[in-house]
């Protein structure tokens, strides 16, 4: 339940909220600091962290006002305050539902500090004073915004959506299969092979790159799960042998995952391009590949190797937590649900997997490192390893990812045609 630490009155500008003077600093982690600071008391309070996140500014008519600066937005939901206001200035509202900062119009709100506020059914109630107020509701595409965290998650979660389209049916099929819907062919298309650990967030890198080049995501994990809810009679001969090893508990061998990939080695010749995920996994399984891509005339683009410190995948996957009954997934830091341990979405209780727990996930990484050194190490005797900081957001290892992609497809264009600029 909000409490209201400070009021404002009309026509609060954006340099009483983020001053002038402070403009030459823009990063957001580093904004929140002179939120307010010609208010020194307010200012010491935030920066010494005795505001809690979730408390709530109220403000009168045309707050935010004045300039243009998403300074004004940042320094603020950087302690994750929730702005009530009568009305906001135009900038500033659109700048806070890009940047998602959470915000609320409510034309009638009266509000003292030190009073506690609840939002239910589109009014604020104020609990101290018994008091209720009509909520103006945002357009339907500015509150999708909003809902989503901001521009860049809504952006992300379209891109994802796009992303997890129905999967190329040849890939999952093998055989004869052919996708109903091919991907236009490009000039450059992106053949590349993903590496890394789980939990480094490979997966969705391979979504964004699917959807932002057209790239075909082709995981050896859709083959597997998809050889369980096969019919016999629609299992190509690999996908039988695979299931028989699984049904075993036994790992899959290196012959029989190339056998896979054989089977569907049309989709490495697709114009589209394509984003190996999960194959290959060992040296002999990548000289294997080789040879499936020199019999399609094709050559392999680049090897990204996404790679994060061991302490914070550890942090990464032993935060994860999935619903016991829709199998939705949360993170107690990154992406906790709105009460601990229950899902948002059928509030069902939220459990730890085994395989999520710090010395199983320790286990996993030693394992992995010893596997894929060898393979990274080929790769990279052979020009192809690029290797991904996967730090900070997804969006920002996409960035990244992305530029990498540009000096490897300019350092291509080089090579073939010498002399001429890229």
């Amino acid at each position: 339940m909000p409490i209201v630490v400070y009021r404002t009155g009309d026509d609060v500008s954006t340099d009483v909220i983020y001053p002038g003077r402070f403009m030459a600093t823009v990063l957001p982690t580093e904004t929140p600091q002179f939120a307010f600071a010609d208010d020194a008391a307010f200012n010491a309070k935030l920066k010494a962290k005795q505001i809690l996140p979730g408390s709530a500014i109220v403000g009168g008519q045309n707050f935010g006002c004045g300039s243009s600066r998403e300074q004004a937005v940042s320094c603020l939901k950087g302690y994750d305050l929730l702005i009530l206001a009568r009305g906001f200035a135009r900038i500033f509202l659109q700048n806070a539902i890009n940047l998602g900062l959470r915000l609320v119009v409510c034309p009638g709100i009266e509000a003292a500090v030190g009073d506690e506020l609840e939002l239910n059914n589109g009014e604020v109630i104020n609990t101290t004073s018994g008091r209720r107020f009509p909520i103006t509701p945002m357009p339907v595409a500015r509150q999708a915004i909003a809902d989503a965290g901001g521009l860049i998650a809504y952006t992300r979660n379209r891109l994802l959506k796009a992303a997890r389209a129905p999967k190329a049916e040849a890939w999952i099929k093998g055989g004869d299969a052919r996708c109903a819907v091919e991907p236009k062919p490009v000039a450059q298309p992106l053949r590349v092979v993903l590496l890394g650990a789980p939990g480094v967030g490979k997966g969705t890198q391979a979504e964004l790159l699917s959807a932002r080049f057209g790239a075909c995501q082709l995981s050896t994990g859709d083959i597997f799960r998809a050889a369980k809810t096969l019919q016999e009679c629609e299992r190509t001969p690999a996908m039988t042998a695979a299931l028989g090893y699984m049904k075993r508990g036994a790992l899959v061998p290196d012959e029989t995952v190339v056998a896979l990939v054989a089977e569907r080695s049309g989709c490495l010749r697709c114009g589209g391009g394509f984003l190996l995920d999960g194959f290959p996994r060992t040296v002999a399984q990548a000289e294997e590949l080789d040879r499936v891509l020199a019999a399609q005339q094709v050559e392999l683009g680049a090897v990204l190797s996404y790679e994060l410190p061991i302490e914070r995948i550890v942090a990464r996957l032993s935060g994860r937590r999935t619903c016991a009954k829709c199998k939705a997934v949360f993170h107690i830091e990154a992406r906790p649900p709105k009460q601990a341990g229950i899902c948002d979405h059928c509030g069902a209780e939220l459990q730890q997997r085994e395989d999520d727990r710090p010395e199983a996930v320790r286990v996993r990484m030693e394992a992995y490192e010893q596997s894929t050194a060898p393979l990274a190490e080929f790769y990279r005797r052979r020009g192809l390893l690029v290797r991904i900081a996967a730090e900070g957001t997804p969006e920002d290892i996409f960035e990244r990812t992305a530029a990498a992609l540009e000096e490897v497809k300019k350092n291509t264009l080089k090579e073939r045609k010498p002399g001429i600029p890229a």
